[in-house]
């Protein structure tokens, strides 16, 4: 990985601004085998700000972090709004504030490490589609989940995390 900066003023910009430039190199995975040949991912960053360039790039992907969040709630939730009517769009809104912010938190808390860095689309395909089904005998309520799904034991270590942050709420 490596950084520079550039003082550039393109053409109808009324002075010269200094781009940041981080250049990473890129893994060989998939369909990117197509543009090895470039072999690197460029991040530029147009600021005003002093100061060092590593610094001030880390910095900016701190506050990228939660622009990634505002993008993946745009693409998971308002690309499917009802549209029936402003009361039916707002219900629909606060309930997918929810439901995104619920998925966060039992990401965060409850499922195991690796998935801290996924996406709510990818932990509710793993974990959320669980085939399973609920059954009742003996005075007792069970969910018995399918083991044939490939997370299921994710499944299973997210649902015994769950009843253990139960006394963590009410202890604080």
């Amino acid at each position: 990985m490596g950084y520079a900066e550039v003082w550039y003023q393109p053409v109808h910009w009324p002075k010269a601004f200094r781009f940041l430039v981080r250049r990473e190199k890129k893994e060989k995975k998939g369909q990117e085998v197509l543009f090895a040949p470039l072999g690197y991912s460029y991040y530029v960053v147009v600021t005003n700000r002093a100061g060092e360039v590593q610094t001030l790039m880390e910095a900016h992907d701190e506050r990228g972090a939660m622009e990634r969040r505002i993008g993946q709630f745009t693409s998971e939730f308002l690309s499917h709004l009802p549209m029936g009517g402003f009361m039916a769009n707002w219900v629909y809104l606060l309930c997918a504030q929810l439901a995104y912010n619920l998925s966060y938190w039992l990401r965060d808390l409850v499922l195991p490490k690796f998935y801290r860095k996924k996406h709510i689309k990818r932990i509710r395909r793993c974990v959320g589609l669980v085939a399973a089904k609920v059954t009742q005998g003996g005075h007792q309520i069970r969910l018995k989940v399918s083991v044939l799904h490939r997370w299921w034991r994710d499944f299973v270590y997210a649902w015994k995390r769950v009843g253990s942050l139960e006394g963590a709420a009410q202890g604080g």
